[in-house]
């Protein structure tokens, strides 16, 4: 089916808070191969041309031109590319009125067919360095991933975490390291270690811990793909006690080196960081 029109129906943006993290425009070859044991925020690939793979417990899914994919936050998977394939990607978190991430939980990957014009239109967009040109961006793949939901069936909750939940993100946020306890986490929000792990982990489904290593490797992307930092400074930005070590932990969640997963998402790269 060749779709001429692309309208999305028009959906409430109010109460959500949403975040591109980094996006590029990448020409994938071979190289383009790795795994992700639990992301930490969730993609959109939208697939211009060639072919890509992505593997999960529940298969492959083949990523073809004309299509949108999402990946969400937490979801395991590896991919590849094994001749070639374009596609313009982003890094996105929708966040509720709450702070809670909506899309986390999300059980697999949701593609839905996607005109190439838009496509083509997203990529301008992303070229460019006017605010509203931005805006406009940010509005656009915000509505694109309620419809992909819609078309899915899948309900967006209002869940509210727990304010303990709440100042522990908080903190782990503002004092992001490798060498980040829970102990710390647990004494500067006014709550025992033991309890804190429990109800962080009924509420958020991982233990504090892990919450901590995702969010450093995740912030370990960003750096990668949006500065031109080396590895010994973001090592030492992330709290680790070298760029060896944070080597090792990012290539054992990655599959990967640091360098090389650089290397396969600089094409045509920006960063762009906002709120709606």
């Amino acid at each position: 089916m060749i779709i001429e029109h692309y309208k999305p129906e028009p959906v409430p943006a109010e109460n959500f808070v949403f975040t591109i993290s980094a996006g590029g425009h990448a020409f994938c070859d071979p190289e383009w191969c790795a795994s992700d044991e639990a992301p930490w925020c969730s993609r959109l690939y939208y697939v211009l041309d060639g072919i890509g793979e992505i593997y999960t417990e529940q298969g492959t899914e083949y990523l073809t031109p004309g299509r949108l994919y999402l990946i969400p936050v937490g979801f395991a998977h590896s991919y590849n590319c094994k001749d070639h394939m374009e596609k313009l990607y982003f890094f996105v978190q929708l966040d509720n009125k709450y702070g809670t991430e909506v899309l986390r939980g999300v059980d697999r990957i949701l593609s839905v067919e996607m005109p190439i014009e838009h496509m083509r239109e997203l990529l301008e967009l992303h070229k460019g360095e006017s605010v509203v040109g931005s805006g406009q961006l940010q509005a656009m793949l915000q509505l694109d991933i309620f419809n992909l939901l819609a078309e899915h069936n899948i309900e967006i909750k209002n869940r509210r975490l727990s304010d303990v939940i709440q100042r522990a993100l908080n903190f782990i946020e503002n004092n992001l390291s490798a060498s980040l306890t829970v102990k710390t986490v647990a004494d500067n929000t006014f709550i025992s270690s033991a309890n804190l792990s429990h109800k962080f982990k009924a509420e958020m489904g991982i233990s504090v811990s892990q919450y901590i290593d995702g969010m450093v490797m995740y912030r370990a992307e960003q750096l990668l793909i949006n500065t031109e930092w080396p590895l010994s400074k973001i090592s030492t930005e992330l709290g680790f006690y070298d760029q060896f070590y944070f080597s090792r932990r990012f290539k054992e969640k990655h599959t990967i080196s640091p360098l090389k997963y650089r290397k396969s998402h600089r094409v045509s790269k920006t960063s762009q960081e906002s709120e709606i």
